[in-house]
C-alpha cells in the first residue's frame, strides 16, 4: 500500500529520525512562521525559486500554532537546529552590514 501511494519506508533509529526531522520539519515550519510574520508574500513579481518557497510556506502556514510548538519543543534536536540556523543567519546579516 505504501509504495502504491508513493511512500517509502525508511528503517532508522529513533535518534536519527528525530535528528533529521528537526531539520526537515523544524526548519520548514520555522522559516514559514518568520515569512508569514513578515507580511503577505509578493505574488506579482516572483521567480521560480521564490514560487517554490511560497508554496512551501503555503503548505504549513495554516497549521495550528500547536504544531510548530510541538515540533520545536518535543524533538530533542530542534533547539540545536534552530540555534544553528539563527547563528548562521546572523553571520550572513553581519557580512552584509560590513560590506554596506
Amino acid at each position: 500500500f505504501l509504495r502504491r501511494v508513493g511512500l517509502e519506508v525508511i528503517v532508522t533509529s529513533a535518534e536519527d529520525h528525530d535528528r533529521e526531522a528537526a531539520m526537515v520539519q523544524g526548519l520548514t515550519h520555522l522559516i514559514a512562521k518568520v515569512l508569514v510574520e513578515m507580511g503577505p508574500l509578493p505574488e506579482r513579481m516572483t521567480t521560480a525559486s521564490f514560487d517554490l518557497l511560497r508554496e512551501a510556506v503555503g503548505m504549513v502556514k495554516d497549521d495550528p500554532p500547536t504544531v510548530l510548538h510541538a515540533i520545536e519543543t518535543a524533538n530533542p534536536f530542534a533547539a540545536e537546529v534552530r540555534g544553528a540556523f539563527f547563528e548562521r543567519a546572523e553571520r550572513v546579516r553581519k557580512q552584509f552590514e560590513r560590506e554596506g
